[in-house]
């Protein structure tokens, strides 16, 4: 009986070690970062948290080799359901694409949108101050400004309340 029981615990040992080890991998690989398939193995040059009233985001500022108006085809190919506006970004040609929000198929128009990605034709740099400058280049860059727009949670909006309260 003792060899029964014994192989019993044996197994519950293994499978415990088992989801214990799937989870803590799982952890460790698990990224937060969205990942663009239009900005390919790019990593952001800046990273930042927006905010605009009630909405929150975080912006990332990409470099891209390859001409903006391919890449431009590329994010509109991602986004089926969105919306352009032509347009300049500090006096550089560029294109923004408006995700909105999507509800049984239907796009919301007129509520906050998911995503606002901005291409120029141009490149970002950073100043002294690490904010990022649009510059022209030579055609074959692309600079990208993804503002990922989030809805405010209780927290954010208990935060924005003691701040207005306390006048920080």
């Amino acid at each position: 009986m003792r060899v029964v029981e014994q192989n019993g615990a044996n197994r519950l040992l293994i499978g415990f070690a088992l989801v214990l080890g799937a989870l803590v991998g799982v952890a460790l690989f698990h990224s937060d970062d969205p990942h663009y398939d239009f900005v390919g193995k790019s990593v952001p040059i800046r990273v930042a948290e927006l905010k605009n009233g009630t909405s929150r985001g975080t912006l990332r500022i990409y470099n891209v080799h390859k001409d903006w108006r391919s890449l431009l085809g590329s994010v509109m190919s991602e986004s089926p359901m969105s919306v352009s506006k032509v347009g300049t970004y500090h006096g550089l040609p560029a294109e923004t694409v408006v995700v909105p929000q999507i509800e049984s198929g239907r796009a919301k128009l007129f509520d906050t949108p998911i995503r606002e990605i901005t291409v120029i034709q141009g490149k970002f740099y950073q100043d002294k101050s690490g904010m990022e400058i649009a510059r022209k280049s030579d055609g074959t860059w692309a600079g990208v400004r993804v503002v990922e727009i989030r809805q405010p949670h209780v927290l954010d909006l208990a935060n924005d309340w003691i701040q207005d309260r306390l006048r920080v």
